[in-house]
């Protein structure tokens, strides 16, 4: 996971015996009521694990982890450990969606999207419509690709654009739309709740509550947030850190981008295919669930629709081969190690709420006297702000871990709707952009060219707090109406 070429000196050796000591040991101190030695031992491989992942890849780590779990007392047996890991619906959610991504990546399809968007005559002369169109361009590449993808994408896009236009490096406009494309790609590489680590995240909702997390409503809510990020950031923009955008307005994107902006059919159907499985969402959204057709889409879910668009996809032939080459994107296309290691998280985190475990127990307990009193409206607001704020400094995985096994135990009690609160969770533990270590991508913020620490944080709070009012007023709304 590190950016740069890993040594194997004595220092990383250091750092793989504190990651296993951490992993094989820390199960031997002394578990706090009503925690069990089991869960000590489990989150000693946790944070063990997530060690390991830092500096020595994630491959051999989750391995372990899963070979550790299985002797950690909270199954059976190791057998009972592996199929617990590799025997998750999320996988097969995995298995299928990340082939589909690979192939709209490479049609370039994402790169068409942003150039029709920038060039469409409804944007032109109007600086905050620019400045929409291309950040709704981040955010979509985001869930379509993947943050990262959709980060890279759109710096090199404003690098390019800040030179013809005529800005400077480390200016107000490049800066500002610097750091505002970052989070709204990890917005958008956080809006699937089946796709790499976010499955790892939200896979213990299922145990911890008792039925499955609501896909269809975690999908919709984080493209509402995303879109109303995409509409304030620009006012912010304008009219808060008064970045000039006269050039912006003056820029002819239309001729700039010429034909690019034009999809071929490749392009079109793989997109289709996409569009589908959001309009199947919103289908289970919006159809009453005890009705015939709701049962029928209910019981067909994400694992039915995920499959369904990948086989009509290999059929539909383009250019005389099948639009999607499925065997191909699954070799190519598909990230085996976040494979493993999301199936290690599953396994490891699906215990935090068993009573074998005592986590959830014990969490309740420390946060119990904490939150009982507090109004739910204050509730989720800190709950949120607590995530945005610790994930810059800690683990993304982590952080959501933690914060979902305390939180949504808590949830019914206060009327707080438990997916919308997963959501809001999720998309705030995907922000770490306070700090260069939050997060794999955020060396590349920290060191771009037209960025400052103090641009950075100058641009970054504000939005951060847009993000976390938003999302808390979407559970508050979403629990108002359930």
């Amino acid at each position: 996971m590190a950016g740069k070429e890993q040594k194997y000196d004595a220092k990383y050796f250091i750092k793989v015996i504190i990651g296993l000591i951490i992993v094989w040991c820390f199960g031997f101190l002394p578990a706090p009521e009503p925690m069990t030695q089991v869960g000590m031992r489990l989150i000693g491989i946790f944070f063990g694990t997530i060690w390991l992942f830092s500096f020595a890849g994630a491959l051999w780590p989750s391995i372990m982890a899963i070979i550790a779990a299985g002797y950690s007392g909270a199954f059976p047996s190791l057998s009972g450990a592996i199929t617990a890991a590799f025997g998750n619906t999320i996988l097969w959610q995995l298995l299928i969606l990340m082939p589909i991504c690979e192939a709209i990546s490479r049609s370039g399809a994402t790169q068409k999207m942003a150039a029709w968007l920038l060039s469409r005559p409804i944007v032109k002369g109007k600086p905050c419509r620019i400045m929409f169109a291309l950040l709704l361009g981040t955010l979509l590449e985001g869930i379509l690709i993947s943050a990262m993808a959709a980060m890279l994408i759109t710096f090199a896009l404003v690098a390019t654009l800040r030179d013809m236009i005529g800005y400077e490096k480390a200016d107000a406009w490049s800066a500002s739309t610097i750091v505002t494309s970052f989070i709204v790609a990890f917005l958008g590489g956080a809006a699937l709740p089946f796709r790499g680590f976010i499955a790892a995240m939200v896979a213990p909702f299922p145990k911890m509550l008792g039925y499955d997390l609501n896909a269809s409503l975690f999908v919709i809510a984080s493209l509402v947030i995303g879109l109303l990020v995409c509409v304030i950031a620009p006012i912010i923009m304008k009219y808060v850190q008064r970045v000039n955008m006269d050039k912006l307005a003056a820029f002819d994107f239309a001729g700039f981008f010429n034909d690019d902006s034009k999809f071929n059919r490749e392009q079109k159907i793989l997109l289709g295919g996409f569009i589908v499985i959001i309009v199947f969402f919103v289908a289970q959204m919006i159809v009453p669930a005890k009705s015939e057709i709701g049962i029928a889409l209910n019981g067909f879910g994400a694992n039915g629709i995920f499959a369904l668009v990948a086989i009509l996809l290999s059929l539909i032939i383009t250019n005389g081969k099948p639009t999607i080459d499925l065997p191909l994107m699954m070799k190519e296309g598909m990230p085996w190690v976040v494979f493993v290691s999301v199936a290690a998280m599953v396994c490891i985190t699906a215990k935090f709420t068993d009573d074998v475990s005592g986590i959830s127990a014990w969490l309740n307990v420390v946060l119990g006297g904490l939150v009982g009193s507090m109004p739910p409206a204050l509730f989720v607001f800190a709950a949120v702000l607590i995530t945005v704020i610790v994930t810059s400094f800690f683990s993304n995985l982590g952080t959501a871990a933690i914060m979902l096994t305390a939180i949504l135990p808590l949830c019914g009690t206060m009327g707080i709707e438990p997916s919308a609160m997963t959501c809001a969770i999720v998309l705030g533990s995907y922000l770490a952009v306070l700090s260069p270590g939050g997060s794999g991508a955020c060396p590349v913020l920290f060191s771009n060219e037209n960025v400052s620490y103090a641009s950075i944080y100058k641009n970054a709070i504000p939005l951060l707090l847009v993000f976390t009012v938003l999302s808390s007023a979407m559970v508050l709304l979403v629990s108002f109406v359930a």
